[in-house]
């Protein structure tokens, strides 16, 4: 982050991943974690193909979107 002060920075990756950096930034007031019932682990659901958007000023972090499929040309289900 230190590299990238000034700017915006693209993250593309699978949406686990997206779940776990949202669950090191949010709490379960702003995102809705669930569990796993068979192991107990915590989790996110991320919609495939979707755009979250996070905004960083200083250390704070806010999230403006999260699964935003509005650009594609048929809903998912």
């Amino acid at each position: 982050m230190s590299k990238y002060q000034y700017g915006n920075i693209l993250i593309v990756t699978h949406g686990g991943t997206i779940g776990d950096l949202l669950r090191q930034l949010f709490t379960e007031k702003v995102i809705d974690h669930k569990t796993e019932p068979s192991s107990g682990a915590r989790y996110i659901d991320i919609l495939e193909c979707s755009v979250t958007t996070i905004k960083k000023s200083d250390d704070k972090y806010e999230l403006l979107k999260l699964e935003d499929i509005s650009r594609l040309s048929i809903p998912l289900t």
